[in-house]
């Protein structure tokens, strides 16, 4: 009997097949449950060090203790919802979203128009303009940027003179050919050579 063709590759699995989410596979539950016929006699072990001469030995026994008993303290720097659990957001409304798009879009606005300008950005500014526009009714088009001064315009499309790049002067002296290199060896030789005294060597008659 031959064996049955598996399923087709790339073909979908069908829905709610294989371990569901959150379900331990087959060994961490045998372990787990292996792990369980021990909590009796791991938890009177962390009981007799209680009574331990070493003082590290009893504050682990007991911090053990009563983590299993009461759970791990929650730090006070941590940002959770109530008991331990998630935060809930709660949504905002469209009112307050429309509020908040606002003052983001001002805000980026008046940071790019500073940034041209090289000021820096007053968030605390109430000037009539960010009045009028946050207090804008909605669907109006925001107002139009100023117009950039003639000058600065001007400075803008000048041309720029080309910085001049200084000549680079090189001295044929500085590099030896072959030649040149063997020609002054020959020279050296000559001299030194010319430079010896002959030795005499007197004999006695």
């Amino acid at each position: 009997m031959g064996r049955r063709p598996g399923k087709p590759k790339g073909h979908p699995k069908p829905p709610g097949s294989g371990r569901q989410k959150g379900t331990p596979n087959r060994i961490t539950r045998d372990v787990r449950e292996a792990a369980q016929k021990h909590s009796a006699k791991a938890i009177a072990e962390l009981v007799r060090l209680l009574k331990d001469t070493d003082s590290r030995v009893r504050v682990a026994a007991a911090r053990e203790l009563l983590d299993r008993a009461h759970g791990k303290p929650v730090s006070p720097q941590e940002i959770t919802g109530r008991d331990g659990g998630p935060v809930a957001w709660e949504s905002s409304s469209p009112v307050q979203r429309r509020e908040t798009a606002r003052s983001i879009a001002f805000v980026l606005a008046q940071g790019l128009r500073g940034a041209d300008d090289g000021n820096v950005l007053d968030l605390k500014a109430t000037d009539p303009a960010r009045q009028s526009w946050h207090n804008a009714p909605q669907g109006e088009a925001a107002p139009p940027p100023e117009p950039e001064p003639e000058e600065r315009q001007s400075t803008h499309s000048a041309a720029i003179e080309p910085v001049p790049v200084p000549k680079l002067v090189f001295d044929q002296g500085a590099f030896v050919t072959p030649e040149d290199a063997e020609e002054r060896q020959l020279q050296r030789r000559i001299l030194s050579q010319s430079n010896t005294r002959p030795s005499v060597i007197m004999r006695k008659r």
